[in-house]
């Protein structure tokens, strides 16, 4: 660099160069180039001063050391080094960048320090050499040259840090050397030493134009919107627990009120209602809402304690259900075998024929029932209607924080003429109550003291026997359930609730049809004993008398538990332990319930969400692990297996076909932890599909197949695992009477299959570990007990809790967010919450349309296993949108695809940069076609990557890509063959539409009847979508395929490649590799989760067939 500074223009920093730049820009482009340059210059100039010190030490004769820049020969010289290069570091970074010394100028200078005999090299410096000013350096040791060029480095101007000037071997010293040092000295390890010393050394250097700058000082020029904006962040940042996009929405509808209402703000103070709590009052008294907010009763437990329980105005929950148009309308009521006049079942359970749908809660035999017993009386001479009521509730406990301190049980409740796809919302359900913690400020030493004898230190002693303190609780849950349905009971009383039905002046009489919960919930509320897995325990069941040896029976006579059971344990405390019952009252029972006989006993089916999904799905993975081995033996093949599982789970996620059940491959399958319960049913599922592969059957093969002390095998393991799942989704599904009432010798079978190929031992607790009962367990007994429950109730689906589970989500979680977290309030706190949110919603319902449009939130009210009920993946003619257009050309056609000129240009220019191809299977597909017909000239097609299909339920997304999220994605489906009328499996290798005119497509040539001649001549275009598939080997169809959970098949070799019609695609497949097999072309189809239940139902037909031949 020159010696004066330019007036104008950007310097470069590297010492040496003059370049002066116009703008930073140029200045960065410049940087690495000069960069380079300087450290190309230097080595060349280190390695001239190398090779003279080395001639120099020769001359010389001295005694030779392993490096050449070893000028330092004790630790002494060594700091005194350091220390003066770091003072020229100092000394060098002061100085101005255009008074740093130019490379010419840096090269005089060492032929002036050559020729004065003495030359020290610095790489403390901005690339340089220095004289010693002290000349305290030790006297220069001789070079003994070993035929070797040493590699050194020198600094690079400051930009590049460098490498140390001594390395690991230069600075060891020899044992007679050390005994100069001090004793109290340590020696630091070699690379801590290079550390410093390049620590030392680096200037710190970033960036020219952002070092030493001045701190930025705010000129208070920022418009007022951007300082509305940063407040606003600052104030949603304060908050906990606020997503993202509030920001986003509140500008919005900041922006949509100001432009539509001008003066809206500044006529504010117009206005009454500007705080929260102001207008929580006020929009329930102008939208006439009668008691939205819960009544917050205090009532006093056994020991002397008080709670609040909120509970709610039962007419006025139902009135609001009944007055809301969007929740009470035709489209939302049953729709087969049900009046939506009368709002009344047309048919009873023995009125159904045999092929009769057994689907929603009118085709149980309870429905009717309970219609029969309180709605056929008298009608009353101002009532028009007498509606029944069939209440469809839900109670069970859910914790809000992980410490269990803060938790409350919501009872929400619907009405069973609504469907089941309705009920399952949480708009269309209202609370009764929520239940408090009974725990809290108990520990588990309480209830052994009476506090008035401490307190007065007299005695009161007490006559009758001392209750329990299990008794106690007991009494206590059916206090606080009492207050929770008094509301209800006083409604009873009355004789319903009256409103206006469709211009009719309607009496509605509610009664209980059935209660949805966990075991744990139902013994609370029947006063049933609270011990599933005590083999003491007489009755286990909360609604039959079948002892501990009697659940694992396959095919149990159980004996109902009745109210004359009850009644009669109240007063007789033997029977009482005989059946496991409480002396209590049970509230729910003075409710009136639509089974007569057994009351709410049996009106609280236990359902599949914990039965099969938090049990049996839980056993199925322990068995197959102790199979294995038990605890952590044999860990070596449980990887095995846990690295298949993972496997197959990839392959079953990339598939068009996504109505599969969820799974987790977190950890690995024998890991059995940190699951939900619906993971749990996906994971088997996969292990179903992993046990059918060539790999799956090597691992587990030699635990069952080749041990002699098995009793089954692994085709036997995984076909008991599909009819476990294929029992599960039957039960949730549509069915017909007579497979629901001739059901029982499968459910027989089923359980006989588990306790054989899946087997669970029953042991005792030891040191050795938990013990277990094994299959004696409720759960195990309730897969018999579906069947009656069903017959009740219809399909499982009916009296499944997951929805319920779903509503603690916001009645819970959401709004304990905006509680004080204070366990002793936290129910009542979080009652109110939910109050106020659903006067908002019922508010806003009214000004939606003069509000700013919020329909682009997903608020996942709906399950997706609800929404893909409506899926339908078959291709039409105006039902599909493609995706990933490309063009492809093909010229000098002369054979296979690699014997053509094909040039590729994607619409999305980023794949062109990155070189995206299109399948070698399509073009081959291309080509073959073209030389059918003898085309020689440039082929020309638009290409597509993707196909979605539109349906109610969403859509359907076809994909064959080569590149999609890292691997290759090539869809399977189910196509027809237009031509021959026959279906195959197909891998979809490629979509696209010709754009040559005269082409002999196969739509003009098979469908058209036109020749290839007659095509040319008149230049005709096809605008058809077609479809390159890669077909199976055999033929199937979708009635094939349903008859296995897995289904092997090949593909056909790559040179059979077909075109069809994209219209030629049917439904969609879930398609894997068969892993381990000896060639490339074995995959393994695995059926949808919503056709699992027609293998169930041939496993029925099956039995009752034998039957029929017996």
């Amino acid at each position: 660099m020159s010696s004066t500074a330019p007036a104008t223009g950007y310097c470069c920093p590297h010492p040496g160069c003059n370049f002066v730049a116009k703008s930073e820009i140029s200045l960065r482009n410049h940087h690495p180039r000069c960069k380079a340059r300087l450290s190309a210059e230097t080595t060349a100039l280190r390695e001239k001063v190398k090779r003279r010190k080395l001639q120099q030490a020769r001359k010389q004769g001295c005694a030779s050391v392993e490096s050449s820049f070893s000028q330092a020969t004790s630790r002494t010289q060594i700091r005194r080094d350091n220390a003066r290069k770091q003072e020229l570091a100092v000394s060098y970074s002061g100085l101005p960048l255009h008074a740093a010394l130019s490379l010419s100028e840096r090269v005089a200078a060492v032929a002036a320090e050559e020729a004065s005999g003495r030359t020290d090299f610095d790489c403390g410096s901005d690339g340089g050499f220095d004289i010693d000013p002290e000349g305290a350096s030790e006297p220069e040791t001789n070079i003994e040259y070993d035929g070797e060029e040493e590699e050194s480095s020198i600094d690079d101007g400051g930009f590049g840090g460098g490498d140390g000037y001594y390395s690991e071997e230069e600075t060891d010293l020899d044992d007679d050397e050390g005994d100069c040092l001090d004793s109290d000295e340590e020696t630091l390890a070699p690379d801590i030493e290079k550390m410093k010393e390049d620590y030392q050394r680096a200037d710190g250097y970033v960036n020219y134009f952002s070092d030493f700058q001045e701190p930025f000082q705010y000129d208070d020029d920022l418009p007022i919107y951007h300082v509305a904006q940063i407040s606003l962040m600052k104030i949603l940042n304060d908050h906990r627990k606020t997503d993202l996009c509030l920001f986003d929405r509140i500008m919005k509808w900041v922006c949509h009120f100001s432009d539509n209402h001008p003066d809206i703000w500044k006529n504010r103070k117009l206005r009454k209602y500007h705080t929260r709590d102001q207008l929580m009052r006020f929009l329930p008294a102008r939208f006439k809402m009668r008691n939205p907010y819960p009544e917050k009763k205090t009532i006093e437990l056994s020991d002397k304690s008080k709670v609040i329980v909120p509970v709610y105005d039962f007419d006025e929950q139902v009135k609001s259900i009944m007055e809301d148009e969007t929740i009470m309308n035709r489209d939302n009521l049953i729709d087969q075998h049900f009046d939506k006049d009368t709002l009344r079942p047309t048919k009873s359970w023995d009125q159904l024929a045999d092929d009769d749908i057994i689907s929603d809660l009118n085709t149980g035999r309870l429905y009717m029932e309970g219609i029969r017993a309180y709605c056929d009386g008298p009608k009353p001479p101002d009532i028009d209607l007498v509606i029944g009521g069939p209440l469809v509730i839900f109670t069970d406990e859910a914790v809000y924080d992980s410490s269990g301190g803060c938790k409350t049980g919501p009872t929400t409740f619907t009405f069973a003429f609504f469907k089941d796809t309705i009920r399952s919302k949480l708009e269309a359900n209202r609370h009764l109550g929520f239940s408090p913690s009974l725990s809290v400020g108990r520990g588990s030493n309480s209830g052994n003291i009476d506090e008035d004898e401490e307190i007065t230190g007299k005695s009161k002693k007490k006559k009758g026997k001392k209750k329990s303190k299990q008794l106690m609780k007991v009494e206590d849950r059916q206090l606080v359930i009492r207050t929770i349905l008094e509301s209800l009971r006083k409604c009873i009383e009355r004789g319903g609730v009256r409103f206006m039905y469709e211009g009719k002046r309607a009496l509605l009489k509610p009664f209980i049809l059935v209660v949805m919960g966990d075991a744990v919930e139902f013994n609370s509320i029947c006063g049933h004993y609270n011990a599933s897995g005590c083999r003491g325990v007489n009755a286990i069941c909360k609604d039959c008398k079948c002892s501990y040896e009697q659940l694992v029976s396959t095919c149990p006579k159980c004996e109902p538990i009745t109210l004359k059971d009850l009644d009669k344990a109240k007063t007789d405390p033997d029977y009482a332990r005989a059946i496991s019952q409480h002396q209590v009252d049970v509230e729910y029972n003075k409710i009136p319930t639509a089974d007569l006989k057994e009351g709410i006993a049996g009106c609280t089916p236990l359902e599949c969400l914990h039965v099969l999904c938090a049990g049996i799905y839980k056993d199925v993975a322990d068995a197959v692990h102790d199979t294995i081995g038990v605890n952590s033996s044999r860990s070596k093949d449980k990887e095995r297996l846990d690295l298949l599982f993972n496997y197959v789970s990839h392959d079953a996620g990339r598939n068009c076909e996504r109505r599969i059940p969820k799974y987790s491959n977190r950890f690995g399958f024998n890991d059995r932890t940190r699951l939900t319960g619906k993971e749990r049913r996906g994971n088997c599922y996969i292990l179903a599909i992993a046990l059918s592969t060539f790999r799956g059957y090597a691992i587990m093969s030699k635990f069952i197949d080749d041990n002699d002390t098995s009793t089954s095998t692994v085709a036997e393991m995984r076909d008991t695992i599909c009819l476990l799942l294929a029992y599960d989704r039957w039960m949730n599904g549509d069915m017909r009477k007579w497979e629901l009432v001739n059901a029982g010798a499968a459910v027989s079978k089923l359980m006989e299959s588990i306790i054989q190929h899946l087997p669970r031992e029953e042991k005792d607790k030891d040191d050795s570990g938990p013990g277990s009962n094994g299959y004696h367990k409720l759960k195990f007994h309730a897969l018999w007990k579906f069947q009656r429950q069903m017959v009740k109730y219809a399909s499982a689906r009916n009296f499944d809790g997951s929805h319920g589970e779903r509503f603690h989500k916001e009645t819970v979680s959401k709004n304990g967010d905006k509680t004080s977290l204070r366990p002793k309030t936290f129910a009542s706190e979080c009652a109110q919450r939910d109050a106020e949110a659903t006067v908002i919603k019922n508010a806003y319902k009214h000004v939606k349309d003069m509000c700013p449009d919020d329909s682009e939130r997903n608020t996942y009210d709906v399950c997706s296993a609800v929404k893909f009920e409506f899926l339908d993946g078959e291709v039409s003619a105006d039902n599909f949108t493609t995706v990933g257009h490309y063009t492809v050309k093909l010229s000098d056609i002369t054979g296979r695809q690699h014997s053509s000129t094909v040039s590729t240009k994607w619409k999305d220019g980023k794949k062109n940069k990155l070189g995206f191809k299109p399948s070698g299977l399509l073009l081959h597909a291309l080509s073959s076609r073209a030389l059918q017909y003898g085309w020689r000239s440039e082929l020309q097609v638009d290409g597509f990557t993707e196909i979605r299909v539109g349906s109610p339920g969403g859509n359907t997304i076809y994909r064959c890509a080569e590149e999609y999220r890292g691997h290759k994605w090539y869809d399977f489906a189910l196509v027809e063959d237009p031509q021959y009328n026959t279906s195959y499996i197909a891998q979809i290798v490629g979509l696209f539409k010709y754009r040559t005119a005269g082409f002999p497509t196969p739509t003009l040539v098979d469908v058209d009847k036109l020749s290839a001649e007659n095509i040319a001549q008149s230049r005709m275009t096809d605008n058809t979508l077609y479809v390159a598939v890669r077909g199976s080997t055999k033929y199937f169809t979708e009635d094939d395929l349903c008859k296995e959970m897995v289904t092997e098949f090949k593909l056909e070799s790559e040179d059979r490649i077909y075109i069809l019609p994209a219209t030629s695609i049917k439904m969609p497949l879930v398609v894997v590799r068969d892993f381990g097999a000896k060639d490339s072309v074995s995959y393994l189809h695995c059926l949808a989760e919503h056709k699992w239940g027609q293998i169930f139902s041939r496993s029925i037909k099956s039995f009752m067939d034998e039957r029929q031949q017996l």
